[in-house]
């Protein structure tokens, strides 16, 4: 074939439904199916062509498609005509019509390139393996299109970090103007402060503070620290001064530099009022943003997380983002709180996060996965990420001096869960027959998260087939202030008990308010779900879960050793579930009172998740329970494992060292060290891969490692540390990264490999067998380098020509990733925590095999399954 652009459809196949009812598809069916796909495409598709159609059965068997209608197709070729391209349509009515189509080039199995048959030989695979009902594959569509659909992937725009190079920190020079707490500490800036000033930074606004923010003095982990007052006329902001990023290098700032962030900094928190300390905090209100520093006051809104879904959420995320406008993220972890920013995402569902830590762990993340590395300034040591109670203020942006309408939807009255004030009980449950009633009575919390004064009525009520809410209790009337500038709220406790006529099977009972009488909204709800009940002609219930989970080992269990086990929790409800899930763990079969830790997550109604965590249990019996937060419901109970026996400590050596340059090309001209033109080893690809092979001949362990780069024009990187599992026995294992200049600030990048203790997080060395390496200077002379500093000079891209341009064939193996893809590009691989693993190059034509440690993984937004 010539040079075609052939899209196949791969991402289709993450968002189907598979239906109990689904069959073949017939040739008919399919043929008709190729015609309206090719009239689409403004092409009348030619008899004489369309007669040359294939069928594809099972096992790359192949027969003429007018001997097909009675045979079990995978996929059918329509061919347009000549020149005119194809459609490839589906063989099986519960998967997506067209699985590719080309309005250009002509079918020809005798030129097809090898990853357009290794695509489409996967694709016969899943097909046949829903055929069968294979239980596995269906599993796994289905929580690929859970997770599709629960980041509304057809709304994402990629929008690129909006605060771009901008990477603050808590520390000096950021916190040069902060109070000494305790007489000879100065404070950090704490990360409410820090997140601000990076916002104001990427805004340039203001010019001056607008009105004195007073003195005041606050208790801080037992400490009274005074903070003194700023005048107006002191907050004149020198943003020309103040750098991106700060390096601790001697003499990288000078001390106008130094102390125009600092000023910056220390408003900002003077303004929300900071708690200050070795590690300090303050809560982010959008009163402070309008009135010290001039954002808009009617466009800002405080949202929190258990208030809508995540497809509602992640859609005002998109908004944000789409608009320019930078996103203040916070949430918690078992140990502590973080306001870091989102300011943009990878339109595969991925957000950029910008975690106020001088660039440490900045990157890409699922918002329901918000879990980076700890060691950032006020980080805690929890090991679980920043998931839960989640908010966000959007809206973020300098005053534009109209009034502007709401750039979220926003329920103003909020239904609370308060654990000794909230009842649910079922006072009549029984019934004589199906038109009697049943009795209930409910109890909650209700409140006004609006800046309005709200009047009106509050009620419990069901939602009808027309989309409307109607009461099913009686009413109880409200009047509540407006939420205040510190964010507190006014609000109250209602209780209702009423009786109702439910239908036999399952009803949903929402809180619902009116301010009409007439006209009845649903609440929103926080910290809690809509009540669900299920009826029989005689009998009511409360269903109180409607989740489905199990635990599985991605690894051989040893003891001693750190092991990684996937949770799968299914949701048959129409109501997300967002909270935790415990996990206990014991070395009998009795369920031990406390867990061994939880899990915070979300899984949209209908949907399943996957989700990776990990143990350490000794050698000898596992049993293990998974439970929903309150321990109210057991979903595994006591699932037994073998742990295996500790392995022998580890003999690391560092054998082999490469990169992705090409073979004896070198740059001279560009390439430089310092003030020196130097020749630099030439990669032609968009980025710089730098490679090592460990070799360990002890038993199997955890290595923690950090493959960093610099470029030679700018040194500055923050070591992103990761842990991995190397098999032992004399096995070699590759720990591979990429880098993109852009990122570095410069062309000619040097590696270096870092290794740090588990136990302690103390910096050690590994053995190597690598001999030192140089980097030669043009003029004559040289730079030693050691045996981890390999030096690339990336020249970028070359354009080429490939015959078809596929999206991505990608596949999962035991231990790999396999790609393939016939155009040179660079595909990204992210964990389910939601952090990118590494970009790899895949070049055209080409099949390339990554291994990966077992697992979940996410491949430019497709999910793959490693064994």
């Amino acid at each position: 074939m010539k040079c075609i652009r052939l899209h196949l459809l791969l991402f289709a196949l993450l968002l189907i439904s598979v239906s109990a009812f689904a069959g073949p598809r017939s040739f008919r069916q399919a043929r008709q199916i190729a015609e309206r796909q090719a009239a689409l495409l403004g092409i009348v598709m030619d008899e004489s062509a369309a007669s040359q159609a294939k069928s594809f059965g099972f096992g790359d068997k192949t027969q003429k498609s007018q001997a097909s209608d009675q045979e079990t197709a995978s996929y059918y070729v329509f061919p347009h005509g000549e020149g005119k391209g194809f459609t490839i349509v589906s063989g099986d009515d519960c998967l997506p019509e067209i699985v590719g189509y080309t309005d250009q080039g002509t079918y020809d199995e005798a030129s097809l390139p090898e990853s357009y048959k290794n695509f489409m030989k996967a694709y016969q695979e899943m097909v046949e393996a829903v055929t069968k009902g294979d239980q596995a594959t269906l599993r796994n569509l289905a929580e690929v299109k859970a997770y599709r659909s629960s980041v509304n992937s057809t709304h994402f725009k990629a929008v690129s970090p909006l605060l771009g190079n901008i990477a603050w920190n808590q520390s000096k020079p950021f916190n040069n103007m902060c109070p000494i707490y305790d007489g000879k500490n100065r404070a950090v800036t704490g990360c409410v402060a820090t997140a601000m000033a990076q916002v104001m930074a990427y805004y340039k606004h203001p010019k001056q503070l607008l009105q004195d923010i007073p003195e005041y003095t606050k208790k801080w982990y037992g400490r009274d620290v005074a903070v003194p007052g700023i005048s107006k006329s002191d907050g004149v902001y020198d943003w020309d001064n103040m750098l991106p990023f700060y390096s601790t290098a001697e003499g990288s700032y000078t001390e106008a530099q130094a102390n125009a962030v600092a000023k910056l900094m220390f408003h900002c928190g003077a303004a929300v009022q900071m708690g200050y300390g070795s590690s300090s905090g303050a809560n982010l209100t959008p009163a402070p943003l309008a009135k010290y520093f001039g954002y808009d006051a009617d466009m800002m809104l405080d949202l929190s997380r258990s208030l809508y879904s995540l497809t509602e959420w992640t859609q005002i995320l998109d908004n944000e983002l789409a608009a320019g406008r930078p996103v203040f993220y916070s949430g918690s972890s078992t140990d502590g709180g973080h306001q870091f920013i989102c300011d943009g995402s990878d339109g595969q569902g991925l957000y950029h996060i910008n975690w106020g830590w001088g660039g440490y762990q900045n990157g890409y993340f699922d918002v329901t996965i918000l879990n980076p590395e700890k060691g950032g300034v006020g980080s805690g040591n929890a090991q679980d990420g920043y998931n839960r109670s989640c908010s966000m203020l959007v809206g973020v942006a300098p005053d534009n001096g109209k009034v502007d309408e709401p750039v979220a939807p926003f329920a103003p009255i909020v239904q609370s869960y308060w654990d000794k004030m909230s009842v649910f009980e079922l006072t009549k449950d029984t019934r004589n027959q199906v038109s009697d009633k049943f009795a209930l009575k409910i109890q909650n919390y209700f409140c006004n998260q609006s800046r309005q004064e709200m009047t009106g009525s509050i009620a419990y009520g069901i939602l009808k087939s027309d989309g409307t809410y109607v009461p099913i209790s009686g009413v109880k009337e409200f009047s509540f202030k407006g939420i205040q500038d510190n964010g507190r709220t006014y609000g109250n406790t209602f209780l209702f008990e009423f009786d109702y006529v439910f239908p036999i099977g399952q009803t949903t009972i929402y809180a619902i308010y009116s301010t009409d009488h007439v006209h009845w909204n649903k609440c929103a709800n926080s910290e809690m779900r809509p009540y669900v009940v299920e009826a029989t002609a005689q009998k009511l219930t409360q269903v109180r879960s409607q989740l489905k989970a199990d635990i599985t080992p991605t690894e051989e269990l040893l003891g001693g050793l750190t092991n990684g086990f996937e949770i799968t929790i299914q949701n048959q409800g129409d109501i997300e579930y967002l909270g935790a899930i415990n996990i206990f763990s014991n070395t009998t079969a009795t369920m031990p009172d406390q867990a061994a830790l939880d899990v915070y997550v979300t899984v949209p109604a209908h949907s399943s998740i996957t989700r990776k965590v990990e143990l350490s249990p000794s050698e000898g019996d596992l049993y293990l329970w998974l439970t929903d937060a309150g321990a109210e419901n057991v979903f595994v109970n006591g699932k037994k494992f073998t742990v295996g026996a500790t392995p022998a400590a580890p003999v690391f050596t560092v054998v082999k060292a490469w990169t992705n340059a090409a073979p004896n090309e070198y740059e001279t001209e560009k390439a430089t060290y310092g003030s020196n033109k130097v020749k630099a080893p030439k990669t032609n690809d968009a980025f710089a891969q730098f490679n090592f092979a460990i070799k360990n001949d002890g038993g199997t362990a955890l290595l923690k490692y950090a493959l960093v780069a610099y470029s030679t024009n700018k040194r500055n990187f923050v070591p992103r540390f990761e842990t991995v599992r190397i098999p032992g026995n004399g096995a070699t294992t590759t720990i591979s990264k990429s880098f993109d200049p852009n990122e570095l600030g410069g062309n000619t990048i040097i590696s270096d490999l870092w290794f740090m203790s588990l136990t302690d997080n103390e910096y050690y060395d590994i053995p190597t067998t690598l001999s030192n390496n140089r980097l030669d200077i043009v003029s004559g002379g040289y730079y030693p380098l050691k045996p981890f500093n390999l030096v690339v000079y990336v020249a970028g891209q070359p354009s080429g020509i490939s015959t078809i341009s596929l999206n991505k064939g990608i596949y999962g193996g035991n231990g790999e990733i396999i790609i393939s893809s016939d155009r040179s590009q660079t595909v990204k691989i992210c964990n389910l925590s939601g952090q990118k693993v590494t970009s790899v190059a895949v070049q055209a034509g080409e099949r390339q095999v990554i291994p990966v440690p077992s697992g979940i993984y996410i491949v430019n937004g497709i999910k793959v399954i490693v064994k």
